[in-house]
């Protein structure tokens, strides 16, 4: 009974240190756009897979929460994406696309003087979902 008892005290105590993400094999946090937005300084410097519409507008990398927002340019319901301009020629083909992203998500409560809920950067993959 003390074994199982300490077990469950050590498996609670394990658990609550990984923080906002369960992170195992990938080390990675796959977290939905909304829960980044809602609470981004739980995330802030943690590798993050996440789907989103993916959008080039000027010289900016954009992610979106569905394609109605990235219609309207919703600012409160998108995130930058900090890309090279290697990047934004290899990845152009996917423009307005539903993608999943691979990177280091940033919290800021201001990016490129906007009030975004925070970036990408580091990106690692990206691609898309659809044919």
């Amino acid at each position: 009974m003390k074994r199982l008892l300490f077990t469950l005290v050590f498996i609670c105590i394990s658990v609550s240190s990984y923080g906002s993400c369960l992170k195992f094999q990938y080390q990675q946090c796959t977290v939905s756009m909304i829960k980044l937005i809602a609470t981004p300084e739980k995330f802030h410097d943690e590798i993050v897979l996440v789907h989103g519409v993916f959008k080039i507008k000027g010289s900016k990398a954009l992610l979106y929460l569905n394609s109605e927002m990235a219609g309207f340019d919703s600012i409160p319901n998108r995130l930058v994406i900090e890309l090279t301009n290697e990047q934004k020629k290899k990845f152009s083909n996917l423009n307005g696309q539903f993608v999943q992203i691979k990177g280091t998500f940033v919290y800021s409560s201001e990016v490129l003087g906007i009030s975004d809920s925070g970036f990408i950067t580091s990106v690692k993959k990206l691609y898309s979902f659809e044919h």
